[in-house]
């Protein structure tokens, strides 16, 4: 695990953007008369009533409430919709709708090989957006995404812009102040110091949205879709067993952390990691993890993990939306 310099624009996103290639990101079009109709019987938040611009953080979960997938939404018109998944094939996420359509005018296409599609974040915004919120210029889409935080822990937004006539260096290129691009691990870095659940580490089908605190791709008024019975329940007597906590150590074990790794508590296991930071960031969370919780209310504990050289200390903090 290598250390942060200070020519690491992570240690500046409070002055300056930077970009990440998602061109890994599943991307697919649901289109026809009933496309909307579909996808909101289908996926966890609110298709209809919808028109062209409305977006928002959208799921599909099984019948017994675990997470498919996690997208953005875009209303591109009446009778198309954009849907920007996890970074996984297409062809996977159509053929998870596809086991559903019967009868509805419905056609699913993957566009995950056309034009590109950018994440920006730091402390310039590229567009006047809130939370979900998108814009449609052409054949391009910009959408308000997840916060990060900076090195001062301060939230700043991202944005993913995808424009299926452009590449990826063309669309920062348009930019009228271009950013910095970075790496996969540096990435991983940020998203993982902001608590930002990733396929497969988190969105996978171990996992519920309310467990990821993806609440805001929940809406609690639509009716039914698959898996709505479960999620009510839970949310209703507040059943939840575990959550997605942000996990930290000191920087001389921040090396020895993998991926599954359990967690100890009281000569308990309550948990495992489930991401880890492959840069050490000062301040920040080094790590994901899912813990057993017996309520929301419950404090945190501080817990030790058994490594393959010494038992380390690790703390936790809630992920706020």
């Amino acid at each position: 695990m290598n250390p942060l310099s200070i020519q690491n624009p992570l240690l500046t996103l409070s002055h300056l953007n930077v970009a990440y290639d998602m061109q890994h990101h599943a991307r697919v079009l649901l289109k026809g008369p009933d496309a909307k109709s579909f996808l909101h019987r289908l996926s966890t938040n609110a298709v209809m009533p919808s028109k062209t611009g409305d977006s928002c953080l959208n799921a599909l979960i099984s019948q017994k409430g675990r997470l498919v997938d996690l997208f953005h939404q875009v209303i591109v018109d009446d009778q198309e919709i954009l849907a920007m998944a996890s970074p996984k094939l297409g062809s996977d996420f159509c053929a998870w709708l596809d086991q559903f359509l019967f009868i509805e005018k419905v056609q699913l296409e993957d566009i995950s090989k056309e034009g590109g599609l950018v994440c920006i974040f730091g402390s310039k915004p590229i567009a006047d957006l809130q939370k979900w919120q998108c814009r449609i210029e052409g054949t391009q889409v910009i959408m308000r995404s997840f916060d990060f935080i900076d090195e001062n822990l301060q939230k700043i937004p991202s944005f993913l812009i995808y424009d299926r006539k452009a590449s990826a260096q063309e669309i920062v290129n348009k930019l009228a102040l271009p950013p910095l691009w970075i790496e996969q691990d540096l990435f991983e870095t940020a998203r993982i110091a902001a608590g930002i659940c990733t396929f497969p580490t988190e969105i996978n089908e171990a996992f519920n949205p309310l467990e990821l605190s993806l609440n805001d791709a929940l809406h609690w008024d639509k009716g039914c879709y698959i898996g709505q019975e479960v999620i009510s329940r839970l949310h209703t007597y507040q059943k939840l067993s575990k959550q997605l906590c942000l996990a930290s150590v000191n920087e001389p074990d921040a090396e020895l952390l993998k991926i599954g790794q359990s967690i100890i508590h009281s000569d308990q296991t309550i948990g495992q990691l489930t991401s880890v930071a492959p840069f050490y960031w000062p301040k920040h969370a080094n790590a994901l993890a899912i813990i057993k919780q017996k309520s929301d209310q419950e404090p945190l504990p501080l817990a030790t993990m058994q490594t393959d050289l010494k038992q380390i200390e690790v703390s936790f903090a809630k992920i706020t939306p």
